[in-house]
């Protein structure tokens, strides 16, 4: 069955009716009579789900659910959300996060509603620090509209309503290489001030070990080239991060909010790669040792009021002021074939970067069916890098030292409305528009200075009309204009050296005329809600996007260079599914006494065509056909609970251009649990993840009349398994 197939099979379901229904029905006239005999009726409140009584779309996923198989940071739980797939990790570095399978660029990454500090990484925080996570496929006017697939934003957890100490401690292994976790978390409410502080501590050892194969052919098919490759990375991470905050309840009604967050960490990275050529000329470099050390130090403190007015309007300002320091020290050294050194780099970088950003937003008292609210944000990033590329004398050529310092500086403002309009109880509506100015300098000792000015304005619209029946079904429709700014590694024309200069492996240099890119996008839903939190969600969407911007690459004095240009049209669609239910709900007429399982399942089928790129996969850089994940949890008895998760990531096959392509395989990935509950307090969780592992393969081909080279690489992969105590005081 194709990936299309499946997909439209479970959205057909939510047409007719469920199991779920049919059980209610069967024992609705039992329930009438039971009804008819009480002296006393009892009402109950339905708590308020915001996927689905907001009028704009949103997914939430609370803490429960990211804590649930024990993941040590944030980037690991949010592979099993709906419609996100993260990239494979690097070593000591997360991968990235995507959408709907467009590519990691397309995808905004929100920290309480605004934009993640430049340096932020994700991999700094644990499902423990979140509160919870939402998914908005269709932004609203109150946030950047930079997310053309959508955006992720991560509420963090600044307090509760109840005393409490917990701490907790992991240990990891995988690939012979272990982690060690420790975190601890207090709050305190003392009247109308409520503290909290959480501190984690981490070090992480990782094992990377890869081979590669080198094959060149002419027009022919004749071998010209055979070259094999293994290489193998060790990394250590360590982490520690602090995240206080206060909040005071003011007498007047007001409620002032101060948090922050502390982060210091130091990744030692050492590597070893190794050629050997069996057919043609060897390279210039067939063996290179690599270090590499990065300090980073990170501090961010916001200040957030709230005010509410007597006729029901609130006024909420927020204030962040934040920066880091990092410190890049890099050596390689190359050998040829016969021993002598042939490359001698000893890089160093140190970057300051500073941020501050402020925003207030205005939500008129009820007035009759509409609920307005005006707001303006604006940000000013001030980023230092000091670089300096040190190639020492080697083989008789002379060294060089190359000084490829820049500083850059951003500013934003943005201003914008919204408007939700309650037309009748079945039908709801918002309109935003949003303008956004962004200007963006950059001073360079070895490059021309850069100014340039983008203006974007992003109109949206969402709706929601219940359709009449017992359960609740409804349909939405969005509509938005979003935008991509380029990031400032592709405005700079910064070089970044290739250890062996070939087209497969070239020099990345920016390019300063990157345009952003713009999209027109539209989203339609199904969606169907049941009694104890069940439901099913069936969706398209459709974006058509202008300037994607595509990489080429091209001989520049002697050297490959692959730089990023925007290139034409592209359209992009999709078929995305989502579902939760239990078991017993669903077999409740068929098999009586079911096992009481919570299940969730969630799809997403992605294509694109890019108007200049020829070819049967013109697909956009980083896009996923297909991804899906299936899980399920069992209460065995009281204070012991399983789980399990699966989930599958298509190959993608992509032309890059019209000489290149590039494919990377298949992956899945199943995950277990087992929760005992020691005592009240103390729990104990064992978990294994990666248990279908095989090793990830990419290919790159480029080709022209004369010849075809293709690159064949696999990197190893390992099972991991993981045990957590966590205990409350």
């Amino acid at each position: 069955m194709s990936a299309k197939t499946l997909i439209l099979a479970v959205g057909l379901t939510c047409c007719a009716p469920s199991p779920i229904a049919w059980a209610q029905s069967a024992s609705s006239e039992s329930e009438q009579q039971a009804v008819s005999e009480l002296d006393e009726v009892v009402v109950q409140g339905v708590r308020r789900d915001p996927r689905r009584d907001d009028t704009s779309s949103r997914i939430v996923v609370g803490q429960e659910e990211l804590t649930r198989f024990g993941d040590t940071s944030l980037t690991e739980a949010m592979k099993r959300l709906p419609g996100v797939t993260v990239g494979p990790a690097q070593a000591g570095r997360a991968g990235g996060i995507s959408l709907r399978g467009m590519g990691e660029g397309y995808t905004q990454i929100l920290i309480d509603g605004q934009k993640a500090p430049t340096g932020f990484d994700l991999e700094s925080l644990t499902p423990e620090m979140v509160a919870s996570i939402e998914i908005l496929r269709s932004p609203t006017a109150d946030i950047r509209a930079e997310g053309t697939a959508g955006s992720i934003n991560i509420i963090l957890t600044r307090g509760a309503n109840r005393d409490s100490t917990t701490a907790a401690l992991v240990w990891e292994t995988t690939n012979g290489r272990d982690m060690v976790n420790a975190s601890w978390r207090g709050t305190r409410q003392v009247e109308n001030l409520t503290r909290a502080l959480a501190v984690n501590l981490r070090r992480r050892e990782v094992r990377a070990d890869d081979t590669a194969v080198w094959r060149e052919t002419d027009s022919s098919g004749t071998t010209d080239a055979l070259r094999t490759l293994v290489s193998a990375i060790d990394a250590v991470r360590t982490n520690l991060t602090l995240t206080p905050s206060v909040q005071v309840d003011l007498a007047n009604g007001d409620r002032l909010g101060l948090h922050g967050a502390i982060d210091v960490s130091r990744l030692d990275r050492s590597g070893v790669e190794d050629w050997r050529t069996i057919i043609g000329s060897p390279l210039e470099r067939t063996a290179l040792r690599q270090d590499l050390t990065i300090d980073l130090s990170k501090l961010n403190l916001g200040l957030d009021w709230v005010r509410t007015f007597q006729d029901g309007a609130v006024l909420t300002s927020k204030a962040t002021l934040g920066g880091n320091r990092e410190t890049y020290r890099f050596d390689e050294q190359g050998y040829d074939d016969n021993g002598r050194q042939t490359l001698d780099d000893r890089t160093r970088a140190r970057t300051r970067v500073l941020g501050l950003t402020a925003s207030s937003k205005y939500a008129f008292g009820p007035t009759g069916a509409h609920t307005y609210e005006i707001g303006w944000e604006t940000a000013l990033d001030k980023r230092r890098d000091r670089r300096v590329q040190d190639l020492g004398p080697v083989g008789g050529t002379p060294g060089t030292i190359d000084d490829q310092t820049f500083d850059i500086d951003i500013r934003r403002l943005a201003v914008y409305a919204q408007d939700e309009i309650q037309l009748n109880p079945t039908l709801s509506m918002y309109f935003g528009l949003r303008w956004e100015g962004v200007e963006t300098t950059s001073d360079s000792v070895a490059y021309p200075d850069l100014r340039r000015r983008d203006t974007l304005l992003s109109p949206t619209f969402h709706s929601v009309w219940t359709l009449p029946g017992a359960a609740r079904r409804q349909i939405r429709l969005a509509a938005n204009r979003t935008f991509k700014l380029p990031p400032i590694s592709s405005l700079t024309p910064r070089p970044y050296t290739s250890s062996n200069n070939t087209p497969l492996a070239p020099d990345e240099q920016g390019n300063p005329a990157l345009r952003p890119e713009s999209a027109t996008g539209f989203d339609l839903a199904f969606e169907q809600y049941w009694d104890a939190g069940a439901r099913i969600s069936f969706g398209t969407f459709v974006r058509r996007i202008d300037g994607v911007v595509r990489s080429e690459t091209r001989l520049l004095n002697g050297r490959w260079v692959a730089s990023p240009f925007n290139g034409g049209a592209a359209t992009v669609w999709g078929l995305e599914t989502d579902a939760r239910f239990n078991l017993n709900q669903v077999l409740a007429l068929v098999l009586p006494g079911a096992p009481d399982v919570a299940l969730r399942f969630n799809a997403t089928y992605s294509d694109s065509s890019v108007a200049d790129v020829r070819g049967p996969d013109d697909r956009i850089p980083g896009q996923i056909p297909f991804s899906a994940t299936f899980g399920g949890d069992y209460v065995v008895r009281p204070g012991w609970t399983v789980g399990a998760s699966y989930s599958h990531r298509s190959e993608s096959t992509i032309q890059i251009a019209a000489t290149q392509r590039r494919q990377v395989s298949s992956a899945d990935d199943l995950e277990l649990y087992s929760l005992w509950s020691l005592n009240p307090l103390t729990s104990l969780r064992l978990s294994g993840s990666s248990l279908t592992a095989r090793d990830a393969r990419s290919s790159n081909w480029r080709s022209d009349r004369q010849s075809l080279l293709n690159l064949e690489k696999r990197n190893h992969s390992a099972p991991v398994f993981r045990i957590q105590l966590e205990r409350e005081f």
